[in-house]
């Protein structure tokens, strides 16, 4: 998917949104679904997660390549079906946690252990609310 695709609302969405939700199909074939920190790069091709390489969303993203990032504010949500990899290059690593510093005002807790969960998005849908949100 193109990020040009992305409609000016649903970056809006994405930029302000602090948390997003991560669904990897689990080990039974279920859904795991997790609270997450995200960051992503200024055209929204890739979207990174900080994470332990012993992590149960990192085994399943090894096991399936596949994974879903979900963005709500009120009634208004965009959601990401994407390919998912795991990324333990010190190059996006260091990418990611800059990103990460950046975003959070914050550096990322120290971690000697960490790889890089990397979003790529295949396609998108939501739905943006005009007016109120409640």
């Amino acid at each position: 998917m193109k990020p040009e695709s992305f409609s000016e609302e649903s970056k809006s969405l994405i930029a302000n949104s602090r948390h997003a939700t991560l669904s990897v199909i689990s080990s039974e074939y279920g859904v795991h679904s997790i609270l997450v920190n995200f960051v992503y790069s200024d055209d929204f091709a890739e979207f990174y997660i900080l994470s332990r390489p012993t992590s149960r969303k990192v085994s399943n993203i090894k096991a399936h390549g596949v994974a879903s990032l979900l963005f709500a504010n009120g009634s208004s949500y965009t959601s990401i079906s994407a390919w998912a990899t795991i990324d333990s290059s010190s190059q996006t690593r260091s990418l990611a946690e800059g990103l990460f510093a950046r975003r959070y005002n914050r550096t990322p807790r120290i971690a000697d252990e960490r790889v890089i969960i990397v979003i790529t998005p295949r396609r998108w849908h939501g739905q943006i609310s005009k007016g109120s949100d409640s």
